[in-house]
């Protein structure tokens, strides 16, 4: 497999979706055309610490809290549009966190 230099932003997106739980590192490397052991050395905290990521199970408590308020906000009839502008992000990254973190 050839190297593939990752950005800032492919490390953050590495982090949030193994934090999410639907993405395991053999998931992640094909999707980023790297080595599993390099997406567990950025889960792990071996490479890119200057990122100061929050924990893991930090950030899932985030992104779960964010996910439980959209998901009241689709219950009450409001449109992923809606609960987007509330929210500061797009209506695609609303249905996203409602996927990956709206369960328990």
């Amino acid at each position: 497999m050839p190297k593939q230099k990752l950005t800032v932003a492919d490390v953050k997106t590495i982090y949030e979706r193994y934090a999410s739980g639907k993405y395991n590192e053999f998931d992640l490397s094909y999707q980023f055309n790297v080595k599993p052991d390099t997406v567990l050395d950025i889960i792990n905290r071996r490479t890119w610490q200057d990122l100061n990521l929050p924990p893991l199970e930090e950030l899932r408590y985030e992104k779960h809290k964010k996910a439980w308020a959209a998901r009241a906000l689709l219950d009450e009839g409001n449109s992923y549009f809606e609960i987007g502008m509330r929210m500061g992000i797009s209506p695609h990254e609303v249905l996203e966190l409602v996927e990956d973190y709206g369960e328990n």
